[in-house]
This record gives structure tokens, sequence and C-alpha cells, in this order.
């Protein structure tokens, strides 16, 4: 269990490309960089089972997936049918096939995550979805040009008390729906994020140049900070700027704030004198975070 402290511990590192002196693009921060982060990413890609149409119950932990077909995701049981120009998709749909799929994982979390919060997050179903972890539902998602994310933890099973199973019905029978093809099922990546109490939001990290010269620019970093912990925190910025040589060339630091078990801003800036303009084969990293007695929470 992770003490207050550890909570209001908050990194997180980011790569911005500046385009141009003007413009901001957000990614992921490098995998040379990500050695201390505290944040998981757990791949959910492997080990699902899959049938085709739809079935009572699927979506109960105890229903009996035994028979179905194993796969893993990114999947689109589209191309796996036959063409037929009687597929209600037509051709824009490439006269494959759509209708109903179920998808279900049974998976185990150790003990020690206890304390933690974890979501599931979908880069794309295609098109309708519904969510299901152990009996609970978690939501409806229409449309399948998005990705979501769901909070399990209170759900989960951990340790011995596991396993844990996940089931996904989508539905993508109406058809025709698109002027092009579209796919059906779980078509991009799927993955558990785990974090502390206090942790950046999902997509909570922002870079904004709003003003930019020649002669300098400035940098404005925003972080949207989740407290949900029981209980208030003192959380301060920090960001700090890398040229492509991994060279520190701008830092900045915000004044201390209270947070309370909510949602917030906290945003710090700095300047650059004579900034290059960069493209995207030379990006320029942003180390934000708030950090508190040599610790963090999220990265």
């Amino acid at each position: 269990m992770l003490d207050l402290q550890e909570h209001c511990n908050l990194m997180k590192r980011i790569i911005a490309l500046i385009l141009a002196g003007a413009g901001v693009w957000l990614g992921l921060v490098p995998a040379a960089r990500a050695a201390d982060q505290v944040r998981q990413q757990l791949s959910m890609d492997a080990g699902w089972q899959f049938k085709l149409g739809d079935f009572a119950g699927a979506e109960r932990a105890g229903f009996n997936d035994s028979a179905w077909r194993s796969l893993d995701v990114p999947h689109d049981w589209g191309v796996e049918g036959s063409f037929d120009p009687l597929n209600p998709a037509g051709g824009a749909g490439a006269f494959l096939p759509a209708g109903t799929g179920w998808y279900r994982k049974h998976f185990g979390l150790p003990a020690d995550l206890a304390g933690r919060r974890v979501f599931v997050e979908f880069e794309g179903v295609m098109a309708d979805s519904d969510v299901w972890i152990n009996d609970a539902h978690l939501g409806r998602r229409p449309f399948g040009y998005v990705s979501f994310r769901y909070e399990i933890t209170a759900h989960l099973k951990l340790g011995d008390k596991g396993p844990n199973v996940l089931a996904v019905r989508v539905n993508n029978a109406d058809q025709p729906a698109s002027r092009w093809y579209e796919g059906s099922g779980i078509y991009r990546h799927v993955r558990l994020i785990v974090v502390n109490p206090v942790h950046f939001d999902q997509g909570g990290v922002f870079v904004s140049t709003p003003s930019a010269s020649a002669g300098q620019a400035v940098v404005r970093i925003q972080n949207s900070v989740v407290n949900q912990s029981e209980a208030q925190c003192e959380a301060t910025v920090q960001v700090e700027l890398f040229d492509d040589r991994g060279a520190s060339v701008g830092s900045a630091e915000s004044a201390p704030e209270d947070r309370s078990p909510a949602d917030g801003i906290l945003s710090a800036g700095t300047h650059r004198r004579e900034p290059q303009a960069m493209g995207p084969g030379q990006p320029k990293d942003v180390l934000s975070g708030m950090p508190r007695a040599g610790r963090r929470s999220d990265a």
C-alpha cells in the first residue's frame, strides 16, 4: 500500500515536437528515458477467446468459452469471411460479413497492485461495444473510430482471488454503415493502465507555444491532475526542456498548490532564447512532473 507522500509525487515525461517554432506535437517518452517510470502499461493483446454470433450470458464471468477460438488482437473478423454480394455491408464494405461477435479474456493480476488505480484502454473497436469485467458492466461505446477506457479498480480480483474475466460484445450488424471498408471487431491494441491515486489524467499533459519568434519562444505546459486518494496533498509542477542532444535548455516550476481529492490543472512555462525550428525527425523532450521528497507518483 502506497502512502500519501508517494501519492503526491507526480512525474510525467512526454515528447514535444516544436514545428517551425510555432506548433507542438505530443508523443510518448523515448524508451531510454522510461526506466524510472512508475506508471505501468500492460499489454492485453494476447490470449483472447472469440466467437462470431450473439450468445446469451456471454458477459458473465462463469460462462463456458472453452470451445471458442483462441486469438490475439488486433483482430478483424470481416476479412476472414467470404466475399458475397448479398452481404449487408454492400460494395462499400467490400461485400464482406459484419454482424455481432464476442471476445473474452481471462487474466490474473498480482496482489501488490492493491492501492493503485487500474484502467482498461481500447484503441479501437468496430463498431458498437459493451464491456464487462467480472460481471460488472463498464459501459457502452457507440462508434468505432475512437479510443476509450474504463476504470476497473473496484471490480478486480488480485492475487489468488483471480482470475479476472473481461468480456466484450461487438455489434457491427447495422449495415450498410460506411462509404468504405471499416472492418469488424477489436481492431486496435488493448492495454491496462496502472497508476497511483494521484496521477495525470488521460491525455492530461498539454504543451503549447503561445508566442514564438526567431529571438525567443514561450513554452507552456498544462497538467491535468487527478487526486483519487482520500486526502489533500500539495503539488508542484516542474518543467525541463531538452534539445535533441539531451542537453537541458530551459526549466520552470509552478507555485505549490493544495490538491483536494478532485481534478485540477497545474501549469508551468519556460522561455527559450533563439529557439531552433524543429521537424518530425528532430524531437525536443519536455520533462513535466510534480516531484516531492525525490519520489514520483506518475510518469
